[in-house]
């Protein structure tokens, strides 16, 4: 991450991710233009693009490709950027997040794992301080109060977008995969829900959809902790129901008078561990919504496990189902904001959405059955979510 000023996108800040990406130390690039940090094919398109979202003419979340070595397609960097704007008219600075796809399937190393986590709400703060003091310095306190809320919702946007990239059809042999985030209609902060789908060592697949307590900035930073800690302890633990078990005296060791703290935090998680060769399929829950299962024959199943709520309980021991997913059925796992979709007093409930993915499963794909569920709950509450939507749904392939 890194975040800049002026035209010429003086650099304020960098991480140490940033500066590794880079292949710079941060006093060799602080206060230079970001220019002078980029190299490689495609490093004037970037600036480009860095230079028409100052300017406004693109603005919300965009990104561009930079292939830093030109030929190697799995080595290429995607830049995420949002314009701080001061007042009408072009922007004050940038705030730019950096993702390296080659780096992007191998988060598992546990070392540098909860380094990130440790370090990220020492980052946040930097980049807080040091905008906060640029403002100040050229704008009344009414703008400056505009560019630190301005500011909080893009690094939060950042956060939250480095975890909800589209999952590829066939990231996994085996295995199809459709993945939706869809935010609460006119909210003006950036909520708490996430999904997560990587492999493990011995060729399995984790599955997670998550929901953090808060908005804005603190649950976007608490939402890359947990992701980062299940990860981390994916690597110790095999079953969902123990992974739940370190991932909640994690969060409960950790609680003290800090608001920011993950250890004030409450999160409701469902974790499924399969075995795309064999369709065998683990299941554990901290008080989320039940997954369900659209078989091929058409039939469905609802995968319902009790488990607290994360952050509670030390103590708390979780429970594990085992289930089978055979060739051509459909697991599907969602937050509570398409059960508790708001009709006036009426919900639209569990029932409906088995219903809807019974439907739509007869003839569609996963990505197909996802879009029919979003457009069956903005039907029903007349175009708006009341709160964010989470969908991550995988059908086991023959291939």
């Amino acid at each position: 991450m890194a975040a800049t000023e002026g035209p010429e996108h003086n650099l304020l800040f960098v991480n140490a991710a940033f500066c590794a990406l880079q292949g710079k130390t941060a006093d060799d690039i602080i206060g230079h233009p970001i220019s002078d940090a980029l190299s490689g094919a495609g490093a004037h398109d970037v600036i480009d693009f860095f230079d028409e979202v100052y300017s406004g003419q693109v603005s919300g979340f965009v990104n561009t490709l930079h292939y830093s070595e030109p030929g190697r397609v799995l080595d290429y960097k995607s830049y995420l950027a949002w314009g701080l704007t001061a007042t009408e008219g072009d922007a004050h600075g940038l705030v730019i997040q950096v993702n390296d796809y080659a780096d992007h399937e191998n988060l598992h190393g546990r070392d540098r794992t909860f380094r990130e986590v440790h370090d990220l709400h020492l980052e946040i703060r930097q980049i807080n301080e040091r905008l906060i003091i640029s403002a100040v310095n050229q704008h009344s306190a009414n703008a400056a109060l505009e560019i630190e809320l301005t500011r909080n919702r893009a690094i939060a946007e950042a956060l939250q977008y480095s975890l909800l990239w589209p999952q590829p059809e066939k990231r996994f042999p085996g295995m199809r995969v459709a993945a939706f985030y869809e935010p609460a209609a006119g909210d003006a902060l950036v909520g708490g829900d996430f999904f997560d789908a990587f492999k493990l060592s011995d060729q399995s697949v984790m599955l997670v959809v998550g929901d953090v307590t808060g908005k804005g900035l603190k649950a976007a930073a608490r939402t890359v902790e947990v992701t980062f800690a299940l990860r981390a302890f994916a690597q110790d633990y095999r079953d969902p129901s123990e992974i739940l078990g370190r991932l909640n005296r994690f969060i409960c060791d950790y609680h003290n008078d800090d608001d920011d703290s993950i250890g004030n935090a409450l999160i409701v998680l469902s974790l499924i561990v399969v075995n795309p060769f064999t369709g065998v399929m683990r299941v554990a829950s901290a008080g989320a919504e039940p997954p369900l299962i659209v078989r091929a024959s058409g039939d469905v199943e609802e995968l319902y496990v009790s488990g607290l709520i994360l952050g509670i309980d030390r103590e708390t021991v979780y429970g594990m189902r085992d289930m089978s997913l055979d060739t051509g059925d459909t697991l599907l796992m969602t937050t509570d904001g398409i059960t508790e979709a708001r009709q006036g007093r009426g919900f639209f409930g569990y029932a409906r959405l088995l219903e809807t993915a019974q439907r739509a499963a007869e003839s569609g794909t996963p990505y197909e059955i996802g879009k029919a569920v979003l457009e069956a709950v903005r039907e029903y509450t007349g175009g708006r979510f009341s709160d964010d939507v989470c969908l991550l749904l995988v059908r086991r392939a023959d291939d």
